[in-house]
């Protein structure tokens, strides 16, 4: 655990992720948040919070959770800077602070697939419980197998469908890929409104719904 924080903490350090370009997808979901009475996000791994802010500038109340400090510290600062707030937390997302259908919506960007799947099911627990009932939980994840080029090519097999790349800022920060078949029983619990690959077909995309029935 250690290793990867201070992995994740010299990667912020960087600043790559703050020119990255928003994800269609994600943009998106201002219209199904507008129709449906959305208001209280958590972006889960915010980050330097890309989509934190993104969200919070067009007037919806954020919460927002990383386990990096340097993250937290930057996404601190970004908001003091366009006078916007957030509810922030630095911690472990498998066991979340925040009480039983508190959110309307929950996003995580290309976030959970840095656990091992053991952990992943705890977060996905976790998320069901702090969602309120009919809010939803959108989700962008890498789809099994690695491509060929991604890093290069230069990463590892961990485990089955968990794989590090073994250069780069990203080095040895691991990356759990999943297949359809897997997201379909990992989510059972939630209503699957969308499940589709993006552009590059090189992750996968699900909206998700907290059935009111469930």
């Amino acid at each position: 655990m250690e290793s990867q924080l201070n992995a994740w903490n010299s990667l912020y350090k960087q600043q790559e992720d703050r020119n990255k370009e928003l994800q269609e997808e994600v943009t998106a979901l201002h219209d199904l948040f507008q129709k449906n009475k959305v208001q209280n996000i958590l972006d889960l791994g915010c980050g330097s919070g890309r989509y934190l802010l993104h969200f919070a500038k067009l007037g919806y109340t954020l919460s927002g959770i990383d386990i990096s400090g340097e993250a937290i510290k930057q996404l601190t600062e970004r908001l003091a800077a366009e006078n916007l707030q957030a509810d922030l937390q630095c911690a472990d997302m498998i066991q979340l602070s925040w009480q039983d259908n508190f959110f309307d919506a929950i996003l995580s960007i290309r976030v959970i697939e840095h656990n091992e799947l053991s952990s992943i099911r705890m977060i996905i627990k976790d998320v069901y419980r702090v969602t309120k009932a009919g809010g939803y939980f959108f989700i962008n994840i890498k789809k099994y197998p690695p491509w060929k080029d991604w890093k290069d090519g230069k990463f590892a097999r961990i485990d089955d469908h968990l794989y590090a790349p073994t250069e780069g800022p990203e080095k040895g920060i691991i990356h759990y890929f999943f297949t359809k078949a897997e997201l379909e029983e990992l989510f059972a619990d939630f209503s699957i409104i969308n499940l589709a690959e993006d552009k590059k077909r090189q992750h996968y995309c699900l909206l998700l719904n907290k059935n009111n029935s469930k």
